[in-house]
Formats: C-alpha cells, sequence, structure tokens
C-alpha cells in the first residue's frame, strides 16, 4: 500500500452527494458547522458535470484527508456519484484515506443489497452500462455500506445529529493530523505520559501542569494536546504566552482592570466574539460553571494569572480539563495542582535527531558531518530549543562553517538561546540570583554540604535558595547530594558574570585562568571580587601538570578540607593534608589508592572517577561514606573493609569487577544507593520479577498492619543506557486499591553516564510519604511497585524488592544506620534520601 504521509492535502473534506436529495438543506447546514470549526471542504459549484468525473474531481479527492459519503434516497441514480465513489474507494485502499458515511433517509442494508428505492434507482442507472460497469458500481456501494456510519433515521433531532457528525469528522481529523507528531522528535513520548494525568473518562473537572525549563518543549506539547482534545471539547481556549502579555508590571495582586481584560480575553476567545464585556472577576464561573471546557494556558509566570482565570475547580463545567504550562514549580503547588508532568530533555538520539532536520530537514547526520553534529548536540545540552536553533543556523552550511559554529559554542552562548534562558534568571530574587551564579562559576557538580559549608559565612540561604533554583528548573540534586545545572545554563551564568564589567577585576567572580593571574599579578583586583583567600578550603588544579602534592602544603594550608587534584598527570601521591574531607582523584594514573589516602582520619568522600588504570581497592579511608568510582574499567578486586555499612557506592562501568568482589560489596551494602555491574537481581530479594513492576503481599513481612515508617529496599537490573546527562528512576507504589502511597525520583548524576553493559541498581525508600501518612489508609494487603526510566521503561530488565523490618527487629541495622547518620554526621535527609514528588 502506497503511503499518503507525503500527500499534499488541501482539504480535509471531500464530500459525496447527490445534490437534489441533500445540497439545499443538510448539506448546507453541514458546511456551516464546518467552517466554524476551521474544517475546510471542498466544493463543486464551479465543476461542469458530465457523464463521467474529470481529472480535477479526481485530484481533488485525492487532496483530501476525509472522504465523507452522503448515502440518501437518490445518490445510486447518478452514475457521476457511483464514479465518484468507485474514485474514493479506490484511494482508501491506495492511499490509506479515510471515508465516512452518512446514510441519509435510507436504510444501509438497502445501499448494501441494491434494495427498495435505492436499488430501484440504481437498476435504472445501470440500464444503458455494461455489465462490467454494473459489478464495480454494485461491489462499491456493497464496500461503502459496510464501514459503520452514521444513521438519520436514528436520530430524532437533526441538529444533533449534525453536532456529532461534525465531532466525529473533528476527532478523525486530529488522529490524521497526528501523523505530524512523527515531525516533532519525542512528542508521541510526552502525549503518552500526560494522558494519564488528564483521566479523560471521569467526568470531574481536572487541571494539571506541564513543567520544565525554557525551551524544553512545554508548548509543543500543549499545542499538541490541544489539537489532539478541542474536537472532543464544545468550548475550548488557547491563550499562549501569558508570560509575554501579562507580567508584573501590569498584572498586580490588586490591578483589578488587568485581571478584567484577562477574564474578557478567554472568553471572547472561548466564544469566538470580539472584545467580549467583563464587568466583575464572577464572569468565568457564571459562564462556565455548567459547560464542558478545554482551557490551555500557556508560560504561566504570576500565580495571579491562575486565581484570575482558573481560581477553583467549581468554575467549570463536569468534564472540563484545565491545563497549565509553566517554569516555576511553586505557582503549580500554591494553586494546589496534584497532577505535574515534568518535561525531560530528550536522549541523546532524539537530540541528534532534532538537530538533524532543522540542519539538514533528515534524521541522521549527512555524510561527514556525524562527528560534528554528535558534538553539537551535546554542547546544546540536548536542549531542544538550543538545537533547532544551531541547527536552523547551519542549514545549508558547509563543513568549515560547521567547525567555526562549533568553536564559538564552546566559547560563547548563542544569543537567542540565551535570551530565552535570561527569563528563568531575571525572575529570582536577588540572593537567588547571586546563589544561581554561584553555581554556575564554581559549584557545578558539587556536593550539596560542600557547597553550604563553604558559603556558611555568607548571607546566602543555600538550601531554601536551591529549592527555589530547582522548581524553576534551573538546577537539580541528585541522590548522592550533587548540584547538577545543564550546561547552557552554566554558560549563562558565567555570560552574565562577564557583562559586569570589561574589566576582569570589577567583576563578581573570576573564572578564567588567565584572568586571575592578570588580577593577582597585577592588582588590579576590587571590591567586587569575593573570596580572595588568605586560608584556603577548597583548592581544585584539577586537570593540571601538577605531578604531586608537596608536603610543605600542610604547614600553610591546615584548614584545606577539599582538594581537587586529579589528572592524568598524577601516577603517584605521597601527602595529603589529615584535615581533608573530600578528595577527588579523577582521570589519575593510579593501580592502587595511595597509603596516604587510606590513611586519612576524616575524609567522608572519595572519586576516583575515570582512573582507568586502577585494579584494587585492598583499603579505604575508614570514616569514608561516599565512593565514586565510575568507569574505572580495570578494576577487579574490592578487599576493603566497609566503616560505614550505610555508605553510598557508586561502581558504575567497572565492568572487570570480579564475581567475587561484586557479591562482598552486595553483601556488605545496607543503605542509601549503591551502583555496579550485574546479570540478574541477587537472591536476597524475596520477590522480584520481570520487567519494572511487582506487587508485594505486606502479611508475610510484618506482623499486622504496616507502619507510617516502614520501609523498603529496591533492587533494578538494567540494560546499558546511551548517552543520558542524567539518569533518572521513578518508583510508585500503589496500595491494592490503586491509592498512591509514595512517588519518589532518583537523580543519579556522573561524568560518564553511559552504561557499557548491564547494571544493578539498589536503594531504599519509605512505604509512605512521611508528611502525609494522616491521610492514607496503610491497612493494605499488597502494595505495588512500579518502577520507571526516563523516557523508556524497557530499560528496566527485571525488579526486586524487600521490605524492610521496623527497628528493633533482625532486619534493623538499615534503621539503626540510618538514625545514626543523620544524627552524628549532620547530614540531611535531603542529601541522601530521595526526593518525594508526590
Amino acid at each position: 500500500m502506497a503511503s499518503s504521509s507525503h500527500r499534499i492535502r488541501k482539504y480535509h473534506v471531500f464530500p459525496s452527494f447527490h445534490g437534489p436529495d441533500v445540497r439545499r438543506n443538510f448539506l448546507s447546514h453541514l458546511h456551516y458547522h464546518f467552517a466554524s470549526k476551521g474544517i475546510t471542504v471542498f466544493k463543486d459549484q464551479e465543476i461542469v458535470r458530465g457523464q463521467t468525473i474529470g481529472p480535477e474531481l479526481k485530484q481533488a479527492i485525492r487532496e483530501s484527508r476525509i472522504s465523507m459519503v452522503v448515502l440518501s434516497k437518490n445518490y445510486a441514480s447518478s452514475s457521476w456519484c457511483l464514479d465518484e465513489l468507485v474514485e474514493i474507494l479506490e484511494c482508501k485502499e491506495a492511499c490509506g484515506q479515510m471515508v465516512m458515511t452518512i446514510f441519509y433517509d435510507v436504510d444501509p442494508s438497502d445501499v448494501r443489497q441494491q434494495s427498495g428505492d435505492f436499488g430501484r434507482a440504481f437498476g435504472r442507472t445501470c440500464e444503458i452500462q455494461t455489465e462490467e460497469v454494473k459489478q464495480i458500481w454494485s461491489k462499491a456501494l456493497t464496500d461503502v455500506a459496510e464501514i459503520a456510519g452514521v444513521h438519520s433515521l436514528s436520530w430524532d433531532d437533526e441538529a444533533k445529529m449534525m453536532q456529532k457528525i461534525v465531532a466525529d469528522v473533528s476527532k478523525n481529523l486530529n488522529v490524521t493530523l497526528s501523523r505530524d507528531c512523527d515531525k516533532v522528535v519525542g512528542l508521541r513520548s510526552h502525549l503518552r505520559k500526560v494522558y494519564p494525568l488528564l483521566c479523560l473518562e471521569c467526568d470531574e473537572v481536572k487541571m494539571i501542569g506541564i513543567w520544565g525549563p525554557a525551551g524544553i518543549g512545554k508548548t509543543t506539547i500543549a499545542r499538541a494536546l490541544y489539537n489532539q482534545l478541542s474536537s472532543s471539547f464544545p468550548l475550548r481556549c488557547f491563550m499562549g504566552n501569558l508570560k509575554g502579555s501579562y507580567n508584573k508590571s501590569i498584572m498586580g495582586v490588586d490591578d483589578y482592570d488587568s485581571k478584567l481584560c484577562l477574564q474578557s480575553q478567554l472568553l471572547s476567545t472561548i466564544f469566538n466574539q470580539t472584545d467580549m464585556k467583563v464587568h466583575d472577576l464572577c464572569a468565568i464561573k457564571e459562564w462556565l460553571h455548567d459547560q464542558r471546557v478545554l482551557i490551555i494556558l500557556d508560560d504561566v509566570e504570576e500565580l495571579e494569572q491562575l486565581d484570575t482565570l482558573a481560581k477553583e475547580t467549581s468554575w467549570f463545567g463536569p468534564g472540563s480539563r484545565i491545563i497549565f504550562t509553566m517554569k516555576d514549580k511553586n505557582i503549580l503547588k500554591a494553586h494546589g495542582i496534584k497532577e505535574i508532568y515534568h518535561v525531560d530533555l530528550p536522549s541523546e538520539e532524539e537530540a541528534l535527531e532534532i538537530l538533524c532536520l532543522s540542519a539538514f530537514k533528515q534524521r541522521s547526520p549527512r555524510e561527514g558531518f556525524k562527528e560534528l553534529s554528535h558534538r553539537i548536540a551535546e554542547l546544546c545540552g540536548y536542549l531542544p530549543l538550543g538545537l533547532c536553533v544551531v541547527g536552523s543556523s547551519l542549514r545549508g552550511a558547509s563543513k568549515n562553517e560547521w567547525g567555526h559554529q562549533l568553536y564559538r559554542l564552546e566559547t560563547s552562548l548563542d544569543r537567542k538561546i540565551g535570551n530565552v534562558l535570561r527569563v528563568g534568571y531575571e525572575t529570582l530574587l536577588q540572593k537567588d540570583q547571586v546563589l544561581f551564579l554561584h553555581i554556575a562559576c564554581f559549584f557545578y557538580n558539587e556536593n550539596v554540604d560542600h557547597m553550604t559549608t563553604l558559603l556558611s559565612k555568607g548571607n546566602l540561604d543555600v538550601r531554601n535558595g536551591l529549592k527555589t533554583l530547582a522548581d524553576k528548573s534551573l538546577v537539580k540534586v541528585s541522590i548522592d547530594g550533587r548540584i547538577v545545572m545543564h550546561c547552557l545554563l552554566q554558560k549563562l551564568g558565567r555570560q552574565i558574570v562577564l557583562e559586569q564589567s570589561v574589566e576582569p577585576g570589577r567583576r563578581q567572580f573570576l573564572v578564567e585562568p588567565q584572568e586571575i593571574c592578570d588580577v593577582l599579578a597585577n592588582e588590579t583586583g576590587t571590591g567586587s571580587v569575593l573570596d580572595i583567600s588568605r586560608n584556603i578550603k577548597h583548592l581544585n588544579v584539577r586537570n593540571t601538570k601538577i605531578r604531586e602534592v608537596p608536603p610543605t602544603i600542610g604547614r600553610h594550608w591546615s584548614s584545606l578540607t577539599w582538594l581537587h587534584i586529579g589528572s592524568r598527570n598524577l601516577m603517584t601521591l605521597s601527602y595529603v593534608p589529615e584535615s581533608l574531607r573530600k578528595l577527588d582523584l579523577r582521570n589519575s594514573h593510579f593501580i592502587t589508592i595511595p597509603d596516604c589516602v587510606i590513611s586519612l582520619p576524616f575524609v567522608q568522600s572519595l572519586i576516583i572517577q575515570n582512573c582507568r588504570t586502577l585494579v584494587s581497592l585492598q583499603g579505604l579511608p575508614p570514616s569514608l561514606w561516599c565512593l565514586d568510582a565510575t568507569d574505572c574499567r580495570s578494576l577487579t578486586t574490592v578487599l576493603h573493609t566497609f566503616g560505614d555499612p550505610c555508605a553510598s557506592f557508586n561502581y558504575r562501568n567497572c565492568v572487570m569487577l570480579e564475581e567475587e568482589a561484586r557479591r562482598r560489596i552486595i553483601q556488605k551494602w545496607d543503605y542509601n544507593y549503591l551502583c555496579l555491574p550485574g546479570k540478574e537481581v541477587p537472591i536476597n530479594f524475596t520477590h522480584k520479577a520481570t520487567g519494572n513492576s511487582i506487587a508485594v503481599p505486606m502479611s508475610l513481612h510484618v506482623e499486622g498492619t504496616i507502619s507510617a515508617s516502614s520501609r523498603f529496599k529496591a533492587c533494578l537490573l538494567l540494560s546499558p543506557v546511551k548517552g543520558y546527562p542524567l539518569f533518572d528512576i521513578t518508583c510508585r507504589l500503589r496500595s491494592k486499591e490503586g491509592i498512591l502511597l509514595n512517588e519518589v525520583e532518583y537523580w543519579i548524576s556522573g561524568l560518564s553516564p553511559k552504561f557499557l553493559t548491564e547494571h544493578l541498581l539498589i536503594f531504599c525508600g519509605d512505604l509512605f510519604q512521611t508528611d502525609k501518612c494522616h491521610e492514607l489508609d496503610i491497612t493494605t494487603s499488597e502494595i505495588l511497585f512500579e518502577f520507571s526510566c526516563r523516557d523508556n521503561d524497557d530499560k528496566i530488565i527485571e525488579c526486586g524488592v524487600q521490605i524492610l523490618r521496623e527497628e528493633g527487629e533482625s532486619s534493623s541495622s538499615a534503621m539503626d544506620c540510618y538514625e545514626t547518620r543523620g544524627n552524628n554526621n549532620h547530614h540531611t535527609d535531603g542529601e541522601y534520601k530521595a526526593e518525594n514528588t508526590l
């Protein structure tokens, strides 16, 4: 069958009908309703009808998305109509065109069998035709009668029948038009995840939020939803760019006229009127409280906008759906929106596809452009806006021009992308802007506690500030407490600092090594530059030519607690200060961990990422509670003792680990999280299932009812993951009765996120959201665990669950460890516990 996806579609509907039967009444009214819905219909008034249909009419049929056959009593009296019908059915077979039928004052069985008045009219038409033509027409009538359609004889009210026909056409057009989703990479996946939140089958009013950073595609998703859903709602409205039209300067809390203007615009759009007058703020409720409506408010920036346009569900009739898009999650929370869809970045493959469609108008790179395309997609941070802007700018460009653009992206931020991203920064309070700049310039991928410690003597509220930045989609905090910021936002922050002054010494931060040297050498620094310290606590000399740490460093830097010194030049280490709390040795060329590191008395975090020559871990500092050994691909043995059984260990891509080493690691691990290569869920996870969900009976583990503090341990077997800047796992827990008990997201960051083989991810969590236990029935006999992985649940091969007993029973060590950790080591729950998102 030939594909119709590339055929030009000029009309929405091609009607086939017998004029004298329906043109002046039924069809004229139907045309009016189609026009009011923006549905274009082919009209044949200018075509001179002859004995056979001509090429102009055949072309019109092929250029229509839907053919609508109106079968009336005298339809078969016209050879023209019968030839049209044959052409329509041929187009249906050859091109996959949709055909809809209306049986107008005629019984479908009479059409199918060519009987009754309809059959007699057909017989008269066939009298002068050959037997071959008669058989072709007869088969066409029989076939079209088999297509389910609208029967006018079954309707008492023709007006309602017309509404049904128009709704069916609109719906089918959206199904056809949904093929356009294929032009937007990843859109189908987003829609598949949003639809369950809408719960279209229920009659209650639903409000949902679509939340994510600027440029990620929120508006695209919202418009697609509007196109697909609008035909199902008698009244609908898409209000775009609320941010651009209504900002704080004109949208104050007491700005009554501005609020009236907002309500007027919404009602005018819904009722298709011009400048509908609104005299009080009860107008939307008065007009829509008994109407089933679809309203999409795009790019909301102020809570007042929601209060003005959709304050309560009681403002709208049963079955209404109200959808908001915004960058600030706090607005959704403040408005009481519980159903929120967070828009994530596309995968590496999807990002490349977006770039190529913009640059080459095809889904893969042209020959000779593959490496350049991959690198540019990476520098765009896989952000759809950045990929489209940069891709469009490179359309038709030579390879040299691509190389020039690559250099620009490595050193600066595209102006168009920067203007969009800057909006989120400018909405922040000044203290949060300062925190944003600190992260962009210094603290990307750093630990929350580390940053909090370093900024403790300033006036920044780091914890609340981080929450604000996260709610506005400007940062994320991973499960191991690291701050993750999109690379384009990093560039934006550094660009903002550069704009503070052309003289480096007058800027707030110094980032570029040469500028730092110039300012220190020439003593051109001013009071604008923060923290030129005489008492260094944190030193980052990673990836330099330093080969060792001189012992004299201990005399001058006794306060040093964080040292980042890893580099490919570092092959041995005989001294590090005992005051260290965190040591970063990534990319170093050790075979074993140096003795001076193993003997550190206070170090809590050790990073040995990408130490490709490291073979054995024969010892680790006893105080250690966080080890990141990602991409230590020669590591085979792990013989050290675990000083803290609650420690967090990341052995991602340590593909040479021996089976005994893996068994030992899993056996000793008790709390927080663990990631390492593996082929199956360990046997100590008593409940196992293939796929991403498992039902666990509670009665087998806990006597009587489970408590509000009950916890679980989970293990997932994950298939190899390609190129995610951040790897997300979501765990949803539901009771047997379907009640959502808890929803937890696990963010696992790292500089090398690709999984080279299958991996095990083990973690703990609460069975119930702690602050909502009083609202939930926790006497359920069974809990369903559902695990999902960003954009593709198939990455979860197998899952296993253990229910942890209460403190004081045989499995209490995990709880004991958790309590000890929180009380003695001063780690907040937010750093090591996954974030509750329910």
